[in-house]
């Protein structure tokens, strides 16, 4: 799992727009949030595991599979007018963490981690307010995990 998320984490760092890629260790509950924006926080939300006998993949016996949720934090920080008579280029501004969710959607959506997971396939992209002048969205991934470990 860990070379999983290092591997999400590395490839979010090479998304045009990108300016700090990290594990999610709550680095936006700081006052003083521990990031350089636009950020990407990565964690993993969810696990369904299913263990698998003798299958039509041919993998090892007790094999589990895992269905995975892979969250996407993208944050941006902007404290300015959004209105439609704000200049074009504060209106723009005010809209770029956009163009790193749709890149980072080029980056991700049918993307493979790993040689022992499936391609990442876009669930969701969920809004989360603020007050404090960051703008931030979880976008969702899911993916199959095939634990291949060494069974006793």
């Amino acid at each position: 799992m860990k070379a999983l998320v290092q591997a999400i984490v590395n490839h979010a760092a090479q998304t045009e727009g990108v300016r700090y890629s990290a594990t999610d260790w709550g680095q936006l509950d700081l006052d003083r949030p521990a990031v350089k924006f636009p950020a990407v926080l990565t964690d993993i939300t969810r696990i369904d595991a299913s263990h698998a006998g003798i299958n039509p993949r041919n993998l090892p016996r007790n094999t589990r599979i895992l269905q995975l949720e892979v969250q996407l934090t993208v944050a941006d920080y902007f404290l300015g007018n959004t209105t439609a008579t704000a200049p074009q280029q504060q209106q723009e501004r005010a809209l770029q963490i956009w163009d790193v969710i749709e890149a980072l959607h080029r980056q991700f959506h049918g993307w493979q981690p790993l040689d022992n997971t499936g391609k990442m396939t876009h669930v969701s992209t969920v809004p989360h307010r603020r007050t404090d002048g960051i703008v931030e969205y979880a976008v969702t991934y899911s993916l199959i995990y095939y634990d291949l470990g060494e069974r006793k």
